[in-house]
């Protein structure tokens, strides 16, 4: 049902039948009239005449090579036109009709009028020879509703939700086009994300990454273990040696002096144990995941990750991080069975049991390497393809990263720039460490 004004409207006659003089902006702006029913124009109507004035065909005539309307008033004269002579029914209970009157200018309207000043003109003329009364107006013009109000004769408008889009240009038609064929492009283009996570189990998305966790070491006191390490080594005596073993005592003397180097250099050792269980206690490892959701796969796929540098003191393969000190190897005594056994390594049982790829290449598709390139911390991933695969992509890793002393141990965000063979520019997508310190 039509939401028009009660000024628009007028009470509904009390024929059966109800005449409507169309406007020119109804034929422009609404639905094909052969598409409206009766309830269209009035609540409760039985019959509806439509009146198609010459005035209103030259206003078609003059908007057919109009840049916005050409179309819609092509249409609307190829509709007019088919109706013929008689009337023409459009629906049921719904006509359409011609005024075919001679065309020619009142005397009293100047050859200077309006449209819709003919129009009025034009309607009256249809009253006096029709001999009907209540005739009425379609239109959602202002001026012409300002026109007939001064002349008593109603107006109503149909509902705007019969109303069609604004009209467009070629140009605009052709813009449209573009954009089409673009976002068709678009959805047949490669879509990469990375995610990251603890271990290789891939996550489903974003929402399902599992948290990295920072490893754990603690200090040794190397004072302590000094005092039991000198004392789990002493050092040879050479009348203990002489005449039991046939030992030179050069050698034990070569050895005493052997083991208080090799003490300084075991106390060295300890303290870079140290430096480097501190620093475990800032790293955390772990596995990116590229994946492709799009609809082709990726070629030649590159993805250059950027980790934040004021809070990112290090970063790289996680088979490279525990290399850190070298523990120093015991000088070779005159006789082995006068000293113990060598203390195992403080290195041992530091590094989690995570599963490391040689050289950084998870297969024959796939390179990558992390580290401090200009100071900056960077990971480069290259994948030769990449099959779209929505569920599933490539385990990529293991890496660490390392936190700054003063940074905050907190999730990482990673601002990976993504391009491929078949990706017509770059893109960025930021992909997110969960940290659980």
């Amino acid at each position: 049902m039509p939401s028009n004004s009660s000024e628009d409207r007028p009470p509904t006659p009390p024929e059966d039948k109800h005449v409507l003089f169309v406007d020119t902006c109804v034929l422009l702006n609404y639905r094909g009239l052969d598409q409206l029913k009766p309830v269209d124009f009035f609540a409760a109507s039985t019959s509806i005449r439509l009146i198609i004035c010459p005035q209103v065909i030259d206003e078609l005539d003059g908007k057919k090579e109009d840049a916005y309307f050409g179309d819609r008033a092509s249409k609307a004269l190829q509709m007019i036109e088919s109706w013929g002579d008689a009337p023409c029914v459009l629906q049921p209970g719904v006509t359409g009709e011609v005024f075919a009157q001679p065309f020619f200018v009142d005397s009293a309207i100047p050859s200077s009028a309006s449209g819709d000043a003919r129009i009025l003109q034009q309607l009256q003329t249809f009253v006096e020879r029709e001999g009907v009364v209540n005739v009425a107006v379609l239109t959602e013009d202002v001026g012409m509703k300002l026109r007939c109000r001064a002349h008593s004769i109603a107006t109503i408008s149909l509902d705007r939700a019969l109303r069609l889009p604004n009209p467009r240009t070629e140009l605009q038609k052709k813009h449209e086009r573009i954009l089409e064929e673009l976002e068709h492009e678009r959805r047949r283009r490669p879509v990469i994300i990375v995610l990251s996570g603890q271990s290789e189990l891939e996550p489903t998305d974003q929402a399902d990454q599992v948290a990295c966790r920072v490893l754990r070491g603690s200090r040794v006191n190397i004072d302590a273990v000094m005092t039991q390490y000198l004392a789990d080594h002493p050092p040879a005596v050479a009348s203990a040696l002489e005449g039991l073993a046939g030992v030179p005592q050069v050698s034990v003397f070569d050895y005493n002096a052997a083991l208080k180097a090799h003490f300084v250099e075991y106390r060295d050792y300890l303290h870079k144990e140290n430096a480097f269980r501190e620093v475990q206690a800032r790293t955390v490892p772990f596995y990116m995941f590229v994946r492709n959701i799009g609809a082709s796969p990726a070629k030649r796929l590159n993805i250059i990750g950027h980790l934040p540098e004021k809070k990112i003191e290090r970063v790289g393969l996680y088979r490279d991080f525990d290399d850190w000190a070298q523990k120093p190897e015991e000088p070779t005594a005159p006789q082995r069975n006068l000293l113990p056994a060598a203390l195992p390594s403080f290195a041992s049982g530091l590094t989690v049991p995570l599963k490391s790829r040689s050289y950084g290449r998870a297969h024959s598709n796939v390179t990558f390497v992390a580290d401090m390139i200009d100071g900056l911390p960077l990971i480069n991933i290259q994948i030769e393809t990449l099959q779209h695969n929505k569920d599933s992509g490539v385990t990529i890793g293991p890496f660490f990263m390392t936190f700054l002393p003063s940074a905050q141990i907190s999730n990482v965000g990673i601002t990976c720039t993504i391009l491929a063979e078949n990706l017509p520019d770059k893109v960025e997508f930021q992909a997110l460490v969960l940290v659980h310190s």
